[in-house]
């Protein structure tokens, strides 16, 4: 089954993560991670590139961005193919240092954006790289430590995530540092690099909206996935009574032979 395209359109909020080819290091030691926040850093200024946040890990890595007038495919492949040379000819190795493509979901930034932003900046805590949040506070590998004003920038759009938490900078600091807190120990729905891929399923254009993105989330959580309607309701935030009615709606939009498009869809989505 070919690949589904991708949804690269300029202002949607990207989650992408990376991983190295068989979960392996791409990030054996810090001149390795200094190479490639540089890298990051030049191409996020160079294609309006905004990011939100980030954190890199041993064996992969995570981006929040939102692309400007540069495609996201455009900015990550001058990003992977730049690093991956140097890394190669560094650790005189050769052959490919990244899993297949990358993965890049679209989402629902009034929902997920701040949720996003603390999965993505709790993962080193997660990854056991540091162990505790105040380590984490400083540690220079996350988007984390640069909200917290103590690491350089690298790029991330400080301003535009602290004003969600307050007008006055240090009380933004303070209530940012508390929602990251607050989420440490807690079950993510974003686990495993998971948001709604609903929004993905049988691109039907740019004109692709949100309603028709919960429309089909439905129909594949409750006719496939067989989660219960109030299910799926509370994780969007719906009563069971617009799942029903999504689902159905979803059904439509799918047409003839739905449940064997989003069986194929899931399947392929899980090989990547």
């Amino acid at each position: 089954m070919p690949r589904q395209p991708r949804l690269d359109i300029s202002g949607l909020l990207h989650h992408v993560i990376v991983r190295g080819i068989e979960r392996g290091v791409i990030f054996c030691d810090d001149t390795d991670r200094r190479d490639f926040l540089d890298r990051f850093s030049s191409l996020l200024t160079e294609t309006g590139t905004e990011c939100l946040a980030w954190a890199l890990i041993p064996n992969h890595f995570h981006l929040l961005l939102r692309p400007g007038e540069t495609s996201l495919s455009s900015f990550m492949r001058r990003l992977l193919t730049g690093y991956a040379v140097t890394y190669n000819r560094r650790h005189e190795r050769s052959g490919h240092l990244f899993q297949n493509r990358y993965k890049s979901i679209v989402c629902e930034e009034d929902v997920y954006l701040l949720e996003l932003i603390r999965y993505i900046h709790l993962n080193p805590l997660r990854a056991k790289l540091v162990p505790d949040i105040e380590k984490l506070d400083s540690y220079l590998w996350c988007g984390h430590a640069e909200l917290m004003g103590r690491r350089p920038g690298t790029g991330l759009v400080q301003d535009t995530v602290l004003a969600l938490f307050g007008e006055k900078l240090g009380n933004a600091r303070r209530a940012y540092r508390q929602f990251i807190e607050d989420g440490i120990g807690k079950h993510s729905e974003l686990s495993g690099g998971g948001l709604r891929r609903s929004q993905e399923l049988f691109n039907r254009g740019r004109k692709n909206s949100v309603a028709e993105a919960r429309n089909l989330f439905c129909y594949c959580g409750v006719q496939i996935l067989r989660n219960s309607g109030a299910e799926v309701g509370c994780y969007l935030g719906v009563g069971p009574s617009s799942v029903t009615r999504s689902v159905r709606k979803g059904k439509q939009l799918l047409g003839a032979g739905a449940d064997v498009k989003v069986k194929e869809f899931i399947e392929q989505m899980l090989k990547q």
